[in-house]
């Protein structure tokens, strides 16, 4: 069981690599425009998530997928940033970035490992209410493959936190991302199946 769930979680971070390299393969070919701040949003948190899901889970096995993304993640928002292939933001937009500041800070001055990981999946779901807008209005903006790729990467994710579990907090991190690369995926793909919606 041990060494299934070790495959489980180094292919989970394969799949989530799979990902980004076909979304990197749309930004080269300008086919979507990725909301700029989500993606800053991302890159400058993914190693704090990464920093607090070590501390809290403790288990390089469910580490690996959010480490492999915390890197492609920040290598893609480079990538966008230099071709300028983004949607630039909106009032709306700056207001979540103020907002995801605020939460960000409580959760740095926090001691509290409860209240640092309810704070930390809180800013999760902030940091998604930009990208969920843009691509409502426009489901053009993005690729539903990529989304769908990395939905399946959070739920082998949530399998192998299942398989090696420990504590129920180790779950909300990969639940919350299956959760929400799973809406992204839905609206995405509206703009190739509209008579599904």
């Amino acid at each position: 069981m041990n060494s299934f769930a070790i495959a489980l979680g180094v292919l989970a971070g394969l799949v989530q690599l799979a990902g980004y390299y076909i979304y990197n393969k749309h930004l080269t070919s300008e086919k979507i425009r990725p909301n700029a701040t989500s993606w800053a949003l991302w890159a400058v948190g993914s190693l704090m998530v990464v920093a607090l899901y070590h501390d809290l889970a403790a288990d390089w096995v469910k580490e690996f997928l959010p480490f492999v993304c915390a890197l492609a993640l920040i290598a893609t928002f480079i990538h966008m940033t230099v071709r300028g292939s983004f949607l630039r933001p909106d009032r709306l937009d700056l207001e979540v970035l103020a907002l995801d500041a605020v939460v960000v800070l409580y959760w740095v001055v926090s001691d509290d490992p409860f209240i640092s990981n309810v704070f930390l999946e809180l800013d999760i779901w902030i940091t998604f209410i930009p990208i969920i807008r843009s691509t409502w209005k426009d489901p053009s903006t993005e690729e539903s493959k990529p989304w769908l790729i990395w939905t399946v990467a959070y739920a082998l994710f949530t399998i192998v936190v299942i398989l090696r579990w420990e504590k129920w907090w180790d779950m909300l991190l990969p639940i919350n991302y299956l959760i929400l690369h799973g809406i992204i995926w839905f609206l995405a793909k509206r703009q190739t199946h509209p008579a599904s919606v």
